[in-house]
């Protein structure tokens, strides 16, 4: 782990530790099963979109083993299993450790910097392999606890954030993992208890060449191509002959891969986080480097939007934004998707996306968040604008919501590749002008073409799916620019 960005990175987001404070401190004074203002808060810090039986299931739950010191990551996660049919290995690990402080979480950022694979197979054989995983997390955490770096650690922690000193060693051990990871897509972040502290420090130096050569050619074709992950580790290991490659840094790398592919088969699939998804995307189109099985890959991921994840979208698009007409209109629009209305429901967001887009835009302006003139003029150059043409743009009465994309795309604090693939299809699909559109509008909603009456063959389930995908990346980015604006006024 290196210590000092860590420790950087959460000071960015020093609200999430304020978040979990308080969180911590409401478990034992309230009803859990009964107070919807804690549920609604819990599940956004956690990032909880499951419908309103699971949620009734989980929480009844957690209140019942709240004051039970003794509860196993085990009987949460079988009682689960048994109330949802679900192996809900992260979110079990997550009321584990609100009960027992002393309990490490199970998500995918610590999954990734501890090198460790999450759970496949049947459910049966995921749960009892997920049983196993947990064990190595705490296994881990157990072995850095015998290290003199365990002390270093808290105490970094403790020097940073002295006000929330009173929160367990593990739990602040946890942030500082997270924290390291926040960069891991863009930054191929490595951390491995099994390399030294010297070995490690070794890497953090001796690999930041190797990191800047990642990110310009991150989604290069033809390195994704030509480069099997073992050829590349071997490659690495040859330039550095005295270090073993961690397991973890090919991790990474493969996660950019992910990235690659999503943009190649232009589907938004960005944030979404589900391993299970993106394994049978990856199967799907292992045997292709092009000319991809559009329809299949859009069967396989409608099926996988389900009523109760749709539901999911809503729940979290409400604790992003209040604006009731918005939320209403949004709420039309995926019940008319359920019901197979997608002319309907693909419109009505479509419509949507421009002002979105404009009041992102305003509130950051509003809120003095400065964007400064190297950052647009190296996000102009990116996309092939012209500067002035671009300024231009911001000065009339009527501005271009590209153009103010264009001006919120540099805000993202963290997963900077992530923002870099949403913007990219935003940019050059949802707000094309490209008057050659045909192919591209067959198996996406092109706003401009649909709004303008130009597109009219949008009427598919797929088309209807990428636009509420779309609107969910545009509320997730005015979520990022509301951090800013909070995290900037708290320091």
């Amino acid at each position: 782990m290196h210590l000092q960005s860590a420790i950087e990175n959460l000071h960015k987001r020093s609200s999430d530790i304020e978040h979990y404070y308080n969180l911590i401190g409401k478990i034992q004074t309230t009803d859990i099963s009964a107070d919807e203002d804690f549920q609604r808060e819990f599940n956004f810090f956690y990032k909880i979109r499951r419908d309103a039986d699971w949620r009734k299931a989980y929480y009844d739950l957690f209140e019942e083993l709240k004051t039970k010191n003794d509860v196993t990551f085990e009987y949460i996660l079988r009682e689960l299993f048994n109330k949802t049919g679900n192996v809900e290995a992260s979110f079990s690990s997550k009321m584990l450790a609100s009960i027992n402080p002393d309990m490490p979480i199970w998500d995918s950022l610590v999954l990734k910097q501890l090198g460790i694979s999450p759970a496949y197979g049947s459910k049966e054989k995921k749960l009892a392999k997920t049983i196993e995983k947990y064990k190595e997390i705490v296994a881990w955490y157990s072995e850095l606890h015998l290290r003199d770096t365990w002390d270093e650690y808290v105490s970094a922690f403790d020097q940073a954030f002295p006000e929330y000193i009173s929160i367990s060693s593990i739990k602040k051990i946890d942030f500082l993992v997270r924290a390291s990871g926040m960069d891991s897509t863009s930054d191929a972040s490595i951390t491995d208890i099994s390399v030294s502290q010297t070995v490690i420090k070794g890497l953090q130096i001796d690999l930041s060449p190797l990191n800047n050569v990642l990110k310009n050619y991150s989604f290069n074709t033809e390195v994704f191509s030509s480069l099997m992950m073992q050829r590349l580790s071997s490659s690495i290991a040859a330039l550095l002959p005295n270090i073993e490659i961690p397991e973890s840094l090919i991790k990474n790398l493969g996660n950019i891969k992910y990235l690659h592919l999503l943009r190649e088969i232009k589907w938004p699939l960005f944030l979404e986080d589900d391993d299970s998804l993106r394994t049978q995307l990856e199967n799907l189109c292992e045997p292709y480097t092009k000319d991809y099985p559009l329809d299949d890959i859009a069967e396989l991921v409608c099926n996988y939007y389900d009523s109760s994840r749709l539901d999911d979208f809503f729940d979290t698009w409400s604790q992003i934004t209040d604006d009731k007409n918005l939320l209403e209109m949004l709420r039309q629009a995926l019940d008319s998707h359920k019901q197979g209305n997608y002319f309907a429901s693909t419109s009505l967001l479509m419509c949507e996306v421009n002002g979105i887009i404009s009041s992102t835009y305003f509130y950051a302006k509003d809120a003095g968040i400065a964007i400064s003139d190297t950052d647009v003029a190296a996000i102009c150059n990116y996309y092939n604008i012209d500067l002035s043409a671009h300024k231009k743009q911001l000065k009339r009465n009527h501005k271009s919501e590209k153009h103010e994309l264009l001006q919120l795309i540099t805000l993202p604090e963290s997963g900077i590749l992530y923002w870099d693939a949403v913007s990219s299809y935003l940019w050059n699909i949802t707000l094309t002008s490209d008057d050659n559109y045909k192919e591209l509008g067959a198996h996406n909603p092109l706003r401009n073409k649909i709004c303008h009456g130009i597109q009219q063959d949008y009427g598919t389930k797929e088309i209807s799916l990428k636009s509420i995908l779309v609107i969910d990346l545009l509320l997730h980015l005015l979520y990022e620019v509301k951090w800013i604006a909070s995290n900037r006024d708290e320091n």
